[in-house]
């Protein structure tokens, strides 16, 4: 036994698993096929080993679906970005200020001269220690007024007050600089400047980041907020719609059709194979003990419409009819569409009573009072005639 190819379709050939049979090309195959009339004279069958499962996937609008839209302007490959963005901006400006802080202390120790005064009742000293060949040598000044050392003593002054104001000036640790960050990304502002060319550029660059990233945040919320929603949120509601469900019934008499079965047995066999065992629960449940065998491929269509897609009620569909008014943000084409699919549940009982209720429902809803006026007087109007009409106003 030689195994030629193991998918279904042969690539050599370019022919299917049930083509290559039906030409004596194989004596075996295996692949999931679905038996239709035209293929059961194919070949002999077996049980697939194959676990087959449809399902149905549904893709939520993600805007909806969240529990908290302000996390939806940016995905979350954004939001890691901009925090570790944060995070590193935070540590640099840790460093450069910290810089900043010890730079003007570092430069006034270096610049300042080892002085020391002694006062000793009215007799000024001035000790200048300083080596020369080995030797220490201490001037004594007895008026310090008249000697050009004054200044010294005034230089000494001077700067002892620089390295005192140095030493009050308070150090930016990481909680600071973090916060100050923050701040920039809310619109705070800082309350302290930073000195050195690289913390100032630094900062700038952090608020014109944080400007452009609020108002792109700002606006991506303003449109959530402002986006209609959906129909449904859930398969569920999808299911109690009334539409999804219905063409998924219509679809199975299609296939019937294209297929060519025409045979009840056939067509329940088909349904129960395919629909899932979800479907085949439910039906378990609403036929309760009865004998699969007997029961009518319409009856199981029945139920399942009733179940998924039941009658909508004429009452309530009537109520919101007569008060759709057209809103202000909605074109003529929503409205109109809207008003359709509401009088679809009302039940007028035609095509002719439907379009004339179309009609007086839209005129009388309109939002624009005088394209109404010309509406109220115009003969002949019908419910696309109007649409046409209001839509050129």
């Amino acid at each position: 036994l030689e195994v030629k190819e193991l998918n279904v379709h042969t690539k050599l050939t370019d022919l299917w698993t049930i083509q290559q049979l039906s030409s004596f090309q194989d004596d075996i195959g295996a692949s999931t096929v679905l038996v239709t009339h035209d293929r059961i004279g194919v070949g002999d069958y077996t049980l697939a080993v194959n676990d087959f499962k449809p399902q149905l996937y549904y893709k939520v609008q993600s805007v909806r679906a969240a529990r908290n839209i302000y996390v939806l302007p940016f995905s979350s490959d954004v939001w890691v970005s901009l925090w570790s963005l944060l995070l590193a901006i935070t540590v640099a400006l840790t460093f450069i200020l910290g810089s900043e802080t010890r730079l003007p202390q570092l430069v006034d120790e270096q610049q300042t001269p080892r002085l020391t005064v002694l006062r000793e009742a009215h007799i000024n000293l001035l000790w200048v220690p300083f080596e020369h060949n080995s030797v220490s040598v201490v001037s004594r000044l007895d008026t310090l007024e008249s000697t050009p050392t004054s200044n010294y003593i005034n230089r000494y002054a001077g700067i002892r007050n620089k390295i005192t104001e140095n030493q009050q000036q308070p150090v930016w640790d990481m909680s600071e600089v973090l916060l100050v960050t923050i701040g920039a990304i809310g619109q705070q502002g800082c309350s302290r400047d930073p000195v050195t060319s690289a913390a100032r550029i630094l900062f700038i660059t952090v608020f014109v980041l944080a400007v452009l990233m609020y108002t792109a945040y700002s606006a991506s919320v303003i449109s959530i907020m402002s986006s209609t929603g959906p129909a449904t949120k859930t398969l569920q509601g999808i299911l109690h719609g009334g539409t999804k469900m219905g063409l998924a019934l219509q679809d199975t008499h299609y296939y019937h059709t294209y297929f060519k079965i025409v045979d009840d047995t056939q067509k329940r066999a088909h349904f129960l194979c395919s629909c899932g065992l979800g479907t085949l629960k439910i039906l378990s449940d609403e036929l309760g003990a009865r004998d699969w065998s007997e029961i009518p491929f319409v009856e199981l269509i029945d139920r399942l419409t009733t179940r998924f897609a039941p009658r909508p009620n004429e009452t309530v569909h009537c109520h919101l009819f007569t008060r759709r008014r057209q809103q202000i943000w909605e074109s003529i084409d929503v409205f109109a569409t809207d008003l359709r699919r509401i009088a679809d549940g009302c039940g007028f009982g035609g095509e002719v009573v439907m379009e004339k209720m179309l009609r007086n429902q839209f005129v009388c809803g309109l939002i624009d009072t005088q394209l109404q006026q010309q509406f109220f007087i115009k003969p002949d109007l019908t419910f696309k005639i109007a649409i046409e009409a209001a839509k050129a106003a």
